[in-house]
């Protein structure tokens, strides 16, 4: 297994942020803390944040958790635009052995 780094987390969390095209202020975050990881969106101008997921995650946890959400994402979309059995883009990893 490889290492799971946080330069890949925030990357992953960037394209979802993308995804949503989401402005600024209402962002998700990446919060790193007590050796774990935890995914927090920003709720308002003053950068309050709310928990998003039960509790602090390893890097690997925290990787297939955002891969998850990127996962729905795509599907949602290929839903909406009437694309059917696209399994082909689902992986959004540089190598989705892990």
């Amino acid at each position: 297994m490889r290492r799971i780094t946080r330069t890949e987390l925030r990357n992953l969390v960037q394209k979802i942020n993308d995804k949503l095209e989401q402005p600024t202020n209402r962002q998700y975050v990446l919060d790193i803390a007590y050796g774990g990881y935890k995914l927090s969106l920003i709720v308002n101008d003053g950068g309050g944040q709310r928990d998003i997921g039960y509790y602090r995650k390893t890097a690997r946890e925290m990787y297939f958790f955002l891969e998850g959400i990127l996962i729905g994402l795509h599907a949602m979309d290929n839903k909406r635009d009437g694309v059917t059995n696209d399994w082909n883009n689902l992986c959004t990893s540089s190598s989705c052995n892990i």
